[in-house]
Order: C-alpha cells, then structure tokens, then sequence
C-alpha cells in the first residue's frame, strides 16, 4: 500500500499542478447591492425582479447602458462573464456586454436575434469594428445566452456558450466599467454578471490559432477551442477517477482529496470541491491551505458569507500574512459589502504602512465607493512608496481623467437645469456626480429637489437617506429608507441598514422586525442573524438569541464568535456546562483568545 511520501510523488510524476480561479465580481440580483440604474418612464425601464436584471429600451432609435465600476487584475488574465436573454424586440437588435468603459469610451460584444455577433469599441466618437455582424450557429434563439470575454496574455477571446468564436490582441481598457448594452426597441433580462481572476493560461490560443479579422475563419478558431476544451476536461476527470480509486482505499488521506478538490474547481463542480476540503478539514481543523481553497469555493458557488467567515478565521490564525487578509479583503469586495472592505483596509495599512499593494487596494475600494478623492491620496501614497507601481500609476491616471470627466458632466446637467428648471431627472443624476465628487451638500441639495419635483425613481431616497447616515442623521435617514422601502420592500440591503439605525436610535424592536425581514429574502447572510441575536440578548429573550447563535453554527460550523457567544449565554442563562463548554472550548481551539480565557475560568472541569 503506498505511504503518504509515495502518493504524493507519484502524482507529481504524472499530473501537473494547476491552480484555481478568483472570483472578483459577482452579480446575481438577487437585490441591488451594486446600485445598477432602477428607472421607468417613457423612455427606459430598468428594474429588478425575481432574481433578473430588466432593461427595456423604448427609443426608436440609439442604445441605453447600464454599468457598474469593478476592481480588474492589472497582472493576472481574467473573464468576464454575461448571462442574457431576449424578451423581445426587433430580430436584428444588438444587446450584449460592455466592459472597461469609463462612461464615454468602451469596449462591446453584443449578439442578436438573428443568430450573428460583433465585438467593436466606441472611442472619442467613433465606431471601430474588431468583428462586424458575423453569423455563428451557438447563439440560442428565444433562450438564455452566455457571453465570455477572456483576457489571455496578450490576447482577448470571445465565447458564446463557452464555445469561442474570435479572438483579437489584447488592447487597454478605457476605464474599470463593465454592463449590459440593449438596442432600441428591444428588452433584454440579466441573470448574471461575474468575472474570475485567472493565475495561469490552461493553453495559448497563439500558438495554435493565426490571429485574423476574418469571419470566414471563425468556425475553425471554434472547432479547435472545442478540442481543446474538450481534451482538457477529459484530463482532468481522468485524473479525479485516480483520486478517487485511492481515496476508496485510503479516505482520510488530505493529499487525495485536496488534489480532488482542486480539480472539482477546475470543471466548476464547487458543491463536491467543498465537501473534500471539509473532509480535510475534519481531519485536520487548522489546515490553512483547505480553508483558504474552500474559501475559494464559497466564493465561485456564490455563497459569500461562508467563503467570508473562513477567510476570517484564517485571518485570525494568521493576522500579519498580507496575503491572507487582502483576501479578506477581496472576499468582502466580491460580497458588495465594500464598507468593511474599507474597515479591514484600516487594519491593514497600520500593520503594513509601506505596503504599496496595500495603499492601492485600499484606493480601488473607495473608487468603488465612489470617494474619488480619497482614492486619489491612496495611489498617490502607493507611489511614493514605489513610483513604479503600474497598477497605482494607472488607477491615479484614469481616475484623474473620470474627474475632469465628471466635472464637465456636472456642468452639462447644470445646463439642462438653467433651461429645464422643472425635470427632476437632471437635478438627480447632477446630484450622482456631486456626490462622487464627494461634494455632499450639492448632492444632498439636488436629491432634495429632484424629490419636490416628485422624482419617480425610489433609489434618490436610498441616496440621499446614505448621505444622511454618513453624516450622522439617524433620523432623516429611517425616513429616507421607509420612503425606498414603500416602492421596493424586497431589498434586504437597505432593511438591514434601517435595522441597524432603529438600533442606534433604541428602537429595538423595529431593529429586529427589520432584521427579520432581511433575512426572510437573504437567509444566508450571517451578519444579519449576528446584530439580531444581540438585539434580542438587549432584550432579555435569551431563547430566540440562542436560536440565532445556533443559526450561525449551522452555516458555518467554524464561526468561532458564534459558537463562543452560543456557549456563553447558554452557560450564563441555562447554567448548563456540560452542553456549553464544548461550544466555548471549540471556539477556544479555533484560536478566539477571549473564549480561550472565559474557557480557563469556567470550564476547567470538562
């Protein structure tokens, strides 16, 4: 039978080691955490229902975007990933994916209707095609279809329902934009935007493609893909069918099934990768290569608040590894929850003041924030740490350019307002670049006004209500989110953020029907389940306060806060130390040096 040291050379010999991908952006619309335009009049309408993204283009003539900024890897290939669906419209439309746009100039791959796709970029007024309409038999009529566009080395590929259908060299992008384009005439649904990191090229489509603009070429760039595609997959379920056989002889061995698991991400079976890595973890809890990978895996399978409460605990573990925590960090990006991204960017920067990565992520986050001035002095730091920072270097140039770009917009609505004193659209979006220009009384002026004029877009509510927090208006800003919820009352985002303000003006009960309510539509989210529980503690209703602990637990048996809060208040209000010191004592093992304390004193006979 062959020992550890013999397993692992062997697999060394025959399989190459690959590596994962990162998840950097997710869009599911579920809710609005990324704030894409809600609109409706006579022009456009744009809306989120049942878990799609809606957008009618009403104009006889021209085309509507909507786009959101995200964090793109300046050294890594990367993917970006579009899934969208015709309702109806004219055959011929063009709908589909923009991307590295800065609000004037972009990047598209768009399909139609009628079974054809371009790829072109807009550029100080014009148009250049890469691709014009070509015909390709992988778009699906009346149905769903994937677009893919893969940064690869030097290369950009394009896929359709993860077959390729062109490739061209790879050229900057304008800005760190990305969205869905929709023709006139024309409604489109969006199921899902995400893009992955890639650390490594599985294949160099160069050195086996010529490189051509000719769309008579295009069916054979797609067969070839397809074999290797196709070659690779079998490799890799090969090479899973060889884990597997050992692993039905030797089941608790952590090579095995971390190499199994690996390759689980690699074909996207993320389900199965995370039972493996929790199958390592039972063996060995403190195994920070699995926490980190299954971390991963959360994070590609779309469950956010796990991949979070494992990078968390690592993070603990491990407080002064940079990487780690920057992956904390991106964890919380990925979740749209940027303001602790932001948070544990504090922490970070006094553990590592000279880290000119660090300064530079920290200014891409509050980029995504839309606090463009802080963002400034952050590139501006990474470079005076390292004048050669190419990513600080870029982000400071693109983002000195977008804020001349906004002050001219600011002017151009101010303008439309001098000659239209009474549409409330110009006064609203005049008050979205204020706001950016982090000039928050102009925001908050032009939002108000754009209300009295009975603005009909609930979102200026949603705004002006997060000025009013900021600045420590407790008040005004319940009235504003009440006023959002009254129009859209599914968004568990703005519920969560009314709960924690009824909880700071000590209004807990409201706190807790609001938190109830958020976790109605996002059951997963375990910070909701967290404030409650302390609400209810507040409250003396020990039982219910339990219920959510255990809650906790149950989504991530390694939540070291939840199984020492779970331990604590059972000991402290059932008195009952043979069920809670095991809670304590776990979350001791985890590394929770408070629960390590309170263990020493209290459970020192378990």
């Amino acid at each position: 039978m062959m020992n550890k040291l013999s397993f692992v050379i062997f697999l060394l010999l025959i399989f190459q080691s690959v590596s994962a991908q990162d998840t950097l952006f997710v869009e599911d619309f579920t809710n609005n955490k990324n704030q894409w335009p809600i609109i409706s009049n006579a022009n456009n309408q744009r809306k989120i229902k049942n878990g799609v993204y809606i957008f009618e283009n009403k104009l006889k003539q021209g085309a509507f975007e909507s786009r959101v900024a995200v964090l793109f890897p300046e050294n890594d290939d990367y993917e970006i990933n579009l899934i969208i669906k015709k309702n109806n419209g004219p055959e011929d439309r063009a709908n589909g994916l923009v991307w590295g746009s800065n609000g004037q100039n972009r990047f598209s791959f768009v399909v139609s209707g009628n079974g054809k796709f371009a790829i072109d970029k807009y550029e100080n007024g014009q148009w250049h095609d890469f691709y014009p309409w070509t015909a390709t038999s992988y778009i699906l009529a009346n149905a769903a279809n994937h677009l893919k566009v893969r940064k690869a080395g030097e290369y950009f590929l394009f896929f359709i329902n993860n077959k390729q259908v062109a490739q061209m060299k790879f050229l900057p992008l304008f800005g760190n934009q990305i969205g869905i384009t929709v023709s006139r005439e024309t409604e489109v649904e969006v199921d899902k935007i995400w893009i992955l990191r890639h650390e490594y090229q599985p294949y160099i489509p160069v050195k086996i493609f010529a490189e051509t603009n000719d769309s008579s070429k295009v069916a054979s760039l797609s067969e070839g893909s397809k074999i290797l595609e196709s070659k690779e997959k079998a490799k890799i379920e090969e090479k899973i069918a060889v884990y597997s056989k050992y692993l039905a002889l030797q089941p608790q061995s952590v090579e095995a099934l971390e190499f199994r698991a690996d390759d689980f991400v690699l074909l996207q079976k993320y389900n199965n990768a995370i039972a493996d890595y929790n199958a390592i973890l039972s063996v060995n809890a403190s195994s920070k290569s699995a926490m980190n990978k299954r971390a991963n895996a959360y994070l590609l399978a779309g469950q956010h608040d796990k991949a979070i409460a494992d990078f968390q605990r690592i993070a603990l573990m491990h407080p002064s590894d940079w990487i780690v925590r920057q992956n904390l960090v991106l964890a919380y990006i990925a979740a749209g929850n940027h303001s602790a991204a932001l948070k544990e960017m504090d922490d970070l920067l006094k553990i590592f003041p000279q880290n000119p990565d660090a300064h530079n992520l920290n200014g891409e986050i509050l980029v995504l924030m839309e606090n463009e001035k802080l963002a400034v002095q952050s590139f501006e730091t990474a470079l005076k740490i390292a004048p050669r920072h190419q990513a600080a270097k870029l982000n400071l140039e693109r983002i000195k350019n977008r804020m001349i770009t906004e002050n001219n917009t600011i002017s151009a609505f101010s303008d439309l307002i001098q000659k239209s004193p009474l549409q409330p659209d110009n006064y609203y979006y005049r008050g979205m670049e204020r706001e950016k220009m982090l000039d928050f009384a102009g925001a908050l002026e032009d939002y108000t006004q754009a209300i009295t004029l009975s603005f009909a877009n609930p979102d200026v509510f949603l705004r002006r209500g997060n000025i009013y927090e900021s600045q420590k208006n407790a008040l005004n800003a319940i009235v504003d989110y009440s006023k959002y919820l009254e129009k859209l009352p599914w968004n568990p985002q703005v519920l969560t953020k009314r709960a924690i303000l009824y909880a700071q003006t000590a209004q807990t009960k409201l706190a807790i029907d609001d938190f109830s309510q958020a976790i109605k539509y996002e059951p997963a989210n375990a910070g909701n389940y967290s404030q409650r529980a302390l609400l209810y503690e507040k409250n003396k209703q020990f039982d219910l306060a339990l219920d959510d602990y255990l809650k906790l637990i149950d989504l991530n048996p390694a939540n070291a806060e939840a199984l020492f809060a779970y331990g604590k208040l059972l000991l402290e209000t059932k008195v009952d130390k043979a069920k809670a010191c095991p809670y304590i004592q776990k979350s001791a093992a985890l590394g929770n040096k408070p629960a390590a304390e309170y263990s020493a004193k209290n459970c020192t006979n378990q």
